[in-house]
């Protein structure tokens, strides 16, 4: 289940579009969930964070597990900072926001970003 504090979005790999989303989208993005269907990804997301996306799916680490792919600042209702982490799975792009403290954002990142050297970094040394 999704949880409360976050929220999860299917993306078509091929055309970029909708094709899920968690309930609480409205709630935590002002997007709301029904609406998102079907309507490509930059309906939802802003052009800079889709293009980190894309990069991220791009990666061959993508299809074997979860890669931080950004931050994402919303302020809807109050500013909130989610960590999105992607991978595919199944054919589809699943991207994930979870819902941070303002303060733990850039020691999260640091801590994905560092995650995900290591692993990218094994698998071509493999």
């Amino acid at each position: 289940s999704i949880q409360p504090h976050g929220f999860l979005l299917a993306v078509h790999p091929g055309t970029w579009t909708v094709l899920g989303a968690s309930e609480n989208l409205g709630e935590l993005l002002g997007v709301e969930a029904r609406r998102a269907l079907g309507r490509p990804v930059t309906d939802v997301f802003e052009p800079a964070l889709v293009r980190a996306l894309r990069s991220s799916a791009a990666n061959p680490v993508f299809a074997q597990r979860p890669l931080f792919v950004a931050h994402l600042r919303v302020d809807a209702g109050g500013v909130r900072t989610f960590a999105l982490v992607g991978h595919a799975h199944q054919g589809v792009i699943i991207v994930e926001g979870e819902l941070l403290d303002n303060d733990a954002a850039t020691p999260r990142a640091n801590a994905h970003n560092l995650e995900t050297a290591v692993c990218v970094d094994r698998t071509f040394q493999d």
